[in-house]
This record gives C-alpha cells, sequence and structure tokens, in this order.
C-alpha cells in the first residue's frame, strides 16, 4: 500500500484511516473547516508580517490574488473598496449561503472536490468550494442578484456560462474562499451521478447538503486526473484517500462500469493497487 506521505509509517496510516472511517460527517467538515481556517490564518498573517500598514480589506485583496486567478483577484478588490469583509475564511458560511441560494431557485445541484474528496477521504484545508448545478439561461438575472448579496461574481462571466452551459467562478465575502460552479452537460454519466446523491449534515447551523457519491467523486477526479496527463501526485494522493477510507464499501461493480466506458479501467486498477484493495 501506498501512503498518502513518504515518512508516515503504513501502521500509523492504518491508525488514522480506522479513526476517520468512525467519524460522522459533520467531525470530518469540523476538521476540514478547522485546517482550512488555520491555512488561511497563517497566510493572512504573513501578509501582515510584510504588510504591517494594510487594513483588514487590503490583507483580504492580497489573500486573493495570492490564491486565485488575476480576473478574480482584480474585481475584488474594487469591491472591497466599497464594502468591508470580515475575512473568517470559515467554509460553513460559504457552504451555507451557496445552498441557500440553489434551494430558494429550486436547483438540483450537489458538491463535488475537495470537500467531497474530504468527507469521504482524508482531509486537507480547502480554498474553494466546487458546485454541479443545473442552472439555466432563464434563471440568469435571479442567479446573478441571489449571489450578489454574498459573492463577488463577474455579471457576464455567469450570464455567459449559463447561456453556453460552462461554468464560472466568484469570491464569497465574508470568508474570501471561492466558489467555483459548474453546469454539467446532460450526458449519462451526469445521470447518473445525480441519481446517486448522497444527503449529508455536517453542521447544526447548514442546512442538509448534496454531494456526488464516493463513487462518483472518483470516478470526476480519474476523468480530472487523466485531462490534466496522469501527473498531478496530489490528486492522487486524494483519490487514495477516498480508496482507503471507503474501503470495502465502495460499489467496485458501479466503478467497473464506469471505468470501462469511460476509458478510465487503468486507473482503477492502478488506485486499487495503492490504496492495497482488491477489486471487488
Amino acid at each position: 500500500m501506498r501512503t498518502q506521505s513518504r515518512d508516515t509509517h503504513p501502521e500509523a496510516e492504518r491508525v488514522l484511516i480506522e479513526l476517520i472511517r468512525k467519524a460522522p460527517m459533520s467531525k470530518r467538515f469540523r476538521l476540514l473547516r478547522s485546517m482550512t481556517a488555520v491555512a488561511a490564518k497563517l497566510n493572512q498573517q504573513n501578509i501582515r508580517q510584510l504588510h504591517p500598514d494594510f487594513a483588514k480589506e487590503e490583507i483580504a485583496a492580497t489573500f486573493a490574488t495570492d490564491h486565485y486567478d488575476r480576473k478574480l483577484a482584480q474585481g475584488i478588490q474594487s469591491i472591497l473598496k466599497q464594502r468591508k469583509t470580515s475575512l473568517t475564511s470559515d467554509l460553513l458560511d460559504t457552504l451555507s449561503s451557496m445552498v441557500k441560494i440553489f434551494e430558494l431557485l429550486h436547483v438540483p445541484y450537489y458538491v463535488e472536490g475537495t470537500m467531497a474528496l474530504s468527507l469521504y477521504g482524508m482531509q486537507r484545508a480547502a480554498f474553494n468550494i466546487d458546485f454541479v448545478a443545473d442552472l439555466q439561461p432563464n434563471l440568469s438575472d435571479n442567479v446573478i442578484k441571489l449571489l450578489k448579496t454574498t459573492c463577488y461574481i463577474d455579471e457576464g462571466a455567469v450570464k455567459n456560462a449559463l447561456l453556453t452551459q460552462t461554468g464560472f467562478e466568484g469570491i464569497h465575502l465574508e470568508s474570501m474562499l471561492k466558489i467555483s460552479v459548474s453546469l454539467a452537460p446532460n450526458t449519462t454519466f451526469d445521470q447518473a451521478i445525480y441519481s446517486r446523491l448522497q444527503q449529508h449534515i455536517v453542521a447544526e447551523n447548514c442546512p442538509v447538503i448534496s454531494v456526488a457519491s464516493p463513487e462518483d467523486v472518483i470516478l470526476s477526479q480519474f476523468q480530472e486526473y487523466q485531462a490534466g496527463g496522469e501527473l498531478a501526485d496530489d490528486q492522487w494522493n486524494d483519490i487514495l484517500g477516498v480508496f482507503k477510507v471507503q474501503g470495502e464499501a465502495l460499489d467496485f461493480a458501479y466503478l467497473q462500469q464506469w471505468t470501462e466506458m469511460l476509458d478510465l479501467s487503468h486507473l482503477l486498477a492502478n488506485a486499487c493497487f495503492d490504496a492495497g484493495l482488491k477489486k471487488g
């Protein structure tokens, strides 16, 4: 079995994995939330040391510049000149506000990416929450109106994303964490994901959230990993984390079926080997 880190003893990792398996989703999310807040605070402290005269909004703008693309960072700078931020770096604030927007719009959605990987596998800090949502062009004005109450967005980018059914990004103004919303095409695989969504309670003051199933998270990550040339070691470790924590509870028949259909069978074999699992 390949360990998540070269300096981690296999037995120590097995103990950690067993503890994660026994932990409820709320505890896993609490750890993820804490890790994110600590990582963000350390980054912000470093910015403050480099620029001791910076106001909170200037620190927030620099934080965005350090972690997000240039267009988003430039956009948030202009907003922060008019609106203050608490700079909480709180995943719960960001997650709750987005879920409430999807619910107000009565739009099917689910969480994927780093947050889903952390809920099902090994936890790590996440400055971004990835959503897939069934947003149609006729909802454009309502989507923009609701998003602008809590996030910085590029209105033109959102309108274009809904029109072309692609995706858009924004920054949650209180936490300064990024949200990414993908508008997945209506393929057979996308339909399968929506039919297998899991509902989780991650915190008392947060709505129930829809998360892609562990198997579909794995398959989506396989697709991204393959598209990136199968070179991203950190992403591979995230995938292995899900295999290790979920273990024999994974639906290997489903994984086998879809990896064959998506031409990803070699990745399933490699992941099972690295995670120390047998298929089926």
